[in-house]
């Protein structure tokens, strides 16, 4: 079966989304990139996440949901340290 770029990007978007042991998932944000005269697409994973762990558990969805596709992981961890954000 033949996924595209958009339906990919949905599917990663609402895993991430629904997953119950990410703790903020909103600062997650999953696009589609084009490069090059060919429009090669790629989908990006931008924003931030609360902890290494929470990284790890959306690379985990971004790989079992990608379907071929290259994704590139942009995330950055900003993790809380009593309240604050560091």
């Amino acid at each position: 079966m033949s996924f595209n770029a958009e339906q990919v990007r949905d599917e990663i978007y609402r895993c991430i989304q629904d997953d119950p042991t990410i703790q903020d998932a909103s600062h997650i944000a999953v696009e589609i990139i084009k490069h090059g005269v060919f429009g090669k697409r790629e989908i990006e994973l931008r924003g931030r996440v609360e902890s290494n762990r929470d990284k790890l558990k959306v690379d985990e969805i971004v790989k079992s949901h990608s379907h071929g596709f290259n994704v590139i992981d942009s995330l950055r961890v900003q993790e809380r340290h009593g309240g604050i954000r560091v």
